[in-house]
């Protein structure tokens, strides 16, 4: 596949994503601290998905290669798949993460983390426009709310892992979130444990060097 790689000399790479971390981590030092925790949380959970969409880049563009040469099929087919890799969605890195390296991504982590970052992305697609999520409760004659719209599956999901409590008794409308602390800390969790298990999993090992250097660097793994 070296063949495939561009001939330049000089490359100028900036890896957004390797920055990510530490600023988390530094964030979570000061959430406690200020009354701007729920815009920290909310950065917390879209940088986890930046983190998860610039691990993935540079691990499938790393893999493809990007010829510098337009003379066969095959220059062509991996010009198309780099420039596609480039404005690819989050469902899109899932079929390119498979097509490149034979595998599916639910293949290398378990059934747990993958459901967590499934409504990670879905609370980011629905976050990042400045969207309100939306849940109607029906309180009378019931112990717990009943849930209607087409987020009740984010709700049904957040109780299922212990974060929303929203019993008859707890209920107060208008005042509950689904961007918490405790969401933020356990999504920004499962995304480390995702970048895991693919560095774990990956079918070859052989193309892993350079992100799992950047993956060291942005975790700080000695």
């Amino acid at each position: 596949m070296e063949n495939f790689r561009d001939s330049y000399h000089h490359s100028i790479i900036d890896e957004v994503w390797i920055t990510l971390p530490s600023f988390i981590e530094w964030l979570k030092n000061k959430r406690d601290k200020t009354k701007h925790y729920y815009s920290i949380n909310l950065t917390i959970l879209f940088h986890s998905t930046c983190i998860i969409e610039g691990f993935l880049f540079q691990l499938l563009t790393d893999n493809c290669g990007h010829p510098s040469q337009n003379e066969t099929i095959e220059d062509r087919l991996r010009i198309d798949l780099f420039k596609k890799l480039e404005s690819a969605s989050w469902l899109q890195y899932v079929e390119f993460f498979q097509l490149i390296s034979g595998k599916k991504l639910t293949e290398l982590t378990d059934n747990e983390t993958w459901k967590a970052i499934t409504v990670l992305f879905q609370l980011r697609n629905q976050l990042t426009h400045g969207k309100y999520l939306e849940l109607n409760f029906k309180t009378l004659e019931s112990s717990e709310p009943l849930i209607n719209g087409k987020y009740a599956h984010i709700y049904t999901y957040y109780k299922e892992v212990g974060l929303i409590d929203l019993k008859r008794e707890n209920f107060v409308p208008g005042i509950v979130s689904f961007v918490t602390s405790e969401s933020a800390d356990f999504f920004y969790l499962k995304t480390k444990k995702l970048l895991e298990d693919i560095l774990t999993g990956y079918p070859d090992e052989n193309w892993l060097g350079p992100v799992k250097e950047t993956y060291n660097l942005a975790f700080e793994v000695e």
